[in-house]
């Protein structure tokens, strides 16, 4: 616990935008850093203890300087999409009130439905979490300027929204399960279409246009890889109106906003095709 905080201590002073002469003592530390901030996180079992390690890696991804941000970002992604994630558990929810036993028979039973139907949807590992807490706002945050040259602040885009959507690609079943994953996939979908946004109108005035074109291309190449997973995940084949169907139906929204015609070029080769009766 005490090196989590000198760890933050130390972060929250290297967004202080030290000047020339420190800023290879600050590369010698953050290295260092980022293998203790590691270290620790695979030793860690409780789930509050893996946020506030994941917090000293979110201050340092919002670094002045480029290269602490990806050294931020690449130990962010170590540790997100590591095997240690899947044995963390949430803490327990709180009770639920026991029922009145002046209810009718018919209120207790529908009480007790949504209970069960609640205990099956939460799930105790903390992906659902990890989103809201860690990565959707260091997404929502790289919408704004991060004080360094062009390039590397998309560079950073680029890097962070790769890996919003290979740790939720990577849960996605997981997810996929929750009565909250249209939720958390909305949201994951429409930071990706803010940041397009943001690179198309940068590359269009003309303000670090080679820098914002890598990120113009990016994006549609990540939306490509998330319609192969899902073609291959097999929720295009199915009939229902499940999460599964209507989470691709938002991904070829986003798609189709990026790169017109992408949906068709990726699901022509993938997808069977009903043959004429």
């Amino acid at each position: 616990s005490r090196l989590v905080v000198q760890a933050k201590a130390g972060a929250r002073g290297g967004r202080q935008s030290p000047a020339p002469q420190q800023q290879q003592q600050q590369r010698i530390y953050v290295a260092p850093c980022t293998e203790l901030l590691h270290t620790l996180f695979q030793r860690c079992e409780a789930w509050e203890a893996c946020v506030q390690v994941l917090g000293v890696l979110v201050d340092l991804a919002h670094d002045k300087h480029a290269s602490t941000r990806h050294y931020a970002l690449s130990t962010l992604q170590r540790l997100l999409l590591s095997a240690h994630v899947d044995t963390i558990e949430l803490p327990a929810p709180a009770a639920s009130p026991e029922p009145d036993d002046t209810a009718s028979p018919t209120s207790t039973s529908t009480t007790s439905s949504a209970s069960s139907s609640s205990s099956r949807s939460t799930s105790k590992q903390p992906y659902a979490a990890v989103l809201r807490r860690v990565l959707f706002p260091l997404v929502s945050d790289y919408l704004g300027p991060l004080g360094g040259n062009t390039d590397g602040e998309n560079e950073s885009r680029v890097r962070v929204c790769s890996l919003l959507i290979a740790f939720v690609l990577q849960h996605l079943r997981a997810l996929c399960s929750t009565d909250e994953f249209l939720n958390l996939w909305g949201e994951a979908m429409r930071l990706l279409e803010q940041h397009y946004a943001l690179a198309v109108e940068g590359a269009r005035r003309g303000g670090g246009a080679a820098a914002q074109g890598s990120l113009v291309d990016a994006l549609p190449e990540l939306m490509k890889n998330v319609l192969f997973v899902f073609c291959t995940a097999g929720f295009v084949q199915r009939d229902d109106e499940g999460a599964g169907q209507q989470a691709w139906a938002l991904a070829c929204r986003t798609a189709e906003k990026m790169a017109p015609g992408i949906v068709q070029l990726v699901t022509t080769h993938l997808v069977p095709q009903q043959q004429p009766a």
